[in-house]
């Protein structure tokens, strides 16, 4: 049994917008607006704008299987080679629609390649009326071609739930797990039992033009997870008033919102003292710029991830599964404390 393009729009969380164009589906996390924004302000972040981090499809079923067939690209996406569309039934994790197997990551994994293009996989769900969930890739752009099911099956949408919504860079983006499901926001979102939103872009700075493009929907918790490409790209004046900007923007367009501002966790120049401010004296700037906005809580991100390289994909600053596994959790923690 195939499914409809009105079951899989209704299905769908984490995209604003879910069209059909000739006989496959894109399923966008970035509104009209924000692309057109991104598509004039720089091509490489446009691009970008088109990776499906966050999207994923949510449904109850008795069907069997799950048939996934697509065609995938990383030159509208990330610059990432491997994808993965993780398969959940009630809640655990069950299998995955891939293009790397049984590969071993370790070392540096940033730059290993396999196979792109056309998708076709199976995963078996198991007997019973069970809770499905796909999470789609943050490494590619997916043109969905069909999501097939048992032949006969019982199909019903999900409640819909409250939003969290995820602005950040490389980090949020989903740079560096294999597991899309494993993402720190990601599994925040499962903890808070919400509909995830992200945002993230890799090598984002704050732009408040971004922040000020609304969506169609008030989040019930926000995120804001940028810094590290400041510390590197803006000078301090350029900086501070930009995240100064991009806080109030959001503070003022989601009053009854809870915002928490997550700053760079620990990467290989975090102690670096060559550039105009330390990571530190930044975290302590955000704090400082925020400490006026009522909505905003800060939650330092100096230790979120242990000071170790084999806790990142690349050994310097984007996180692997284990890595993020304790960006989730010690985040998880902070912002218990504030709900």
């Amino acid at each position: 049994m195939k499914l409809t393009f009105q079951q899989i729009k209704e299905f769908a969380t984490g995209a604003v917008r879910v069209e059909q164009i000739e006989n496959y589906v894109n399923l966008h996390r970035f509104t009209e607006e924000q692309q057109r924004f991104y598509e004039g302000y720089d091509l490489g972040f446009f691009k970008k704008s088109f990776a499906t981090a966050g999207v994923r499809l949510r449904f109850k079923t008795d069907s069997t299987y799950l048939n996934l067939k697509a065609f995938v690209t990383t030159v509208f996406a990330s610059t990432r080679g491997y994808y993965s569309f993780d398969v959940k039934v009630n809640g655990k994790f069950i299998g995955a629609i891939d293009n790397y197997g049984d590969a071993v990551f370790e070392g540096n994994y940033t730059r290993y390649e396999f196979p792109l293009g056309e998708v076709d996989g199976t995963v078996a769900l198991g007997e019973g009326f069970k809770t499905v969930e796909v999470y789609f890739p943050y490494t590619v752009k997916v043109d969905l071609k069909e999501v097939n099911l048992s032949d006969g099956a019982v199909v019903e949408p999900m409640p819909e739930r409250q939003k969290l919504l995820c602005f950040g860079d490389s980090i949020t983006h989903g740079h560096d797990s294999t597991r899309n499901y494993r993402h720190y926001t990601a599994q925040l979102a499962d903890a808070l039992n919400l509909d995830l939103y992200n945002k993230g872009i890799g090598g984002e700075v704050f732009k408040p033009e971004l922040a000020g493009c609304r969506e169609p929907f008030d989040p019930k918790i926000v995120t804001v997870a940028y810094g590290t490409n400041d510390w590197s790209k803006r000078s301090p004046e350029v900086f501070e008033q930009n995240c100064r900007e991009f806080y109030k923007t959001v503070s003022e367009l989601y009053p009854n919102t809870k915002i928490f501002g997550i700053t760079p966790p620990w990467n290989k120049n975090f102690d670096n003292t060559e550039k105009a401010m330390t990571f530190k004296a930044l975290a302590e700037k955000i704090e400082q710029l925020t400490s006026d906005l009522e909505n905003v809580a800060i939650i330092r991100g100096d230790d979120l991830i242990p000071h170790d390289e084999s806790y990142f994909g690349d050994l310097f600053v984007h996180p692997n599964n284990d890595g993020f596994d304790c960006y989730f959790q010690n985040l998880y923690a902070e912002i218990k404390k504030y709900i």
